[in-house]
């Protein structure tokens, strides 16, 4: 094993353009865990996978600063509906690769933890929100507005995460 800044300085060294390792990756992890296993190196979020990600974090996602982990950028999805989950989970790994995610589950919600920093701050350099979404109440994020055919699958996943079913799996979800 190496580390991503060895392995820098060892293709810098070498005259190798960095790219040349994009499909030769088999996994990034820290410590012990397996953080994203055959990544998708470069990361293509301009894909309707990308967009249905970004609707999941704009709605009931969240990127945020660790103080505990070294002040590390986590994201973290939470869902009660475990078709809303198996689409997050679909959509993230086809994204990135095979991404390691830490399930919780608290007063009937499924929390989901992606257990590497790399997804947090490639979502926020396509326009995802950093911290309290509320209090900062931002505009439609950029790759959305410049994408427009992009629009319907970043929708997708806010109607799925702000309807309701009326707590009955006989009602149609609406929006509320």
């Amino acid at each position: 094993m190496i580390s991503v800044g060895k392995l820098k300085r060892l293709l810098s060294y070498l005259n190798v353009n960095y790219s040349f390792l994009n499909n030769k990756i088999e996994f990034t992890k820290k410590g012990r865990k397996i953080s994203i296993k055959n990544p998708k190196f470069p990361f293509n979020l301009k894909t309707k996978e990308g967009a249905y990600l970004l609707g999941c974090i704009v709605s009931d996602g969240t990127i945020y600063i660790d103080k505990k982990a070294r002040n590390k950028v986590r994201t973290k999805y939470s869902s009660s509906d475990e078709e809303s989950t198996e689409k997050f989970k679909e959509a993230i790994n086809k994204t990135f690769g095979e991404v390691y995610l830490q399930k919780e589950l608290n007063r009937g919600n499924t929390y989901l933890k992606v257990g590497s920093s790399i997804i947090g701050e490639a979502l926020l350099k396509i326009g995802a929100h950093l911290g309290n979404k509320t209090k900062a109440n931002k505009e439609i994020p950029w790759l959305i507005k410049e994408n427009k055919e992009l629009s319907r699958h970043y929708l997708s996943a806010i109607f799925g995460d702000e309807g309701s079913s009326a707590g009955n799996k006989h009602y149609q979800p609406y929006l509320t």
